[in-house]
């Protein structure tokens, strides 16, 4: 049911910092896009970072995502 998720981004953000508190992760939460990131032959992961642009894209893509009946999932497999 659409009622059962945050109605926007800020509060999707406020619920996922309370599971990363609870996993005890960094609480800094940085959105990125398929097109920001780089991975080498070795298998390193590389990050361009523009926080000017991913938050309102992110805002954006949660929005349609909400309008289509879509949310975000927070979970995690902790097994290391």
């Amino acid at each position: 049911m659409l009622s059962e998720f945050p109605l926007n981004l800020e509060a999707a953000e406020t619920d996922f910092r309370a599971f990363l508190v609870e996993h005890r992760y960094p609480l800094e939460v940085e959105w990125i896009s398929i097109e920001n990131v780089v991975i080498d032959g070795s298998g390193k992961c590389f990050v361009h970072r523009n926080r000017l642009r991913s938050q309102p894209a992110a805002a954006s893509r949660y929005d349609g995502g909400l309008e289509r009946k879509l949310g975000v999932v927070t979970s995690s497999d902790l097994r290391q």
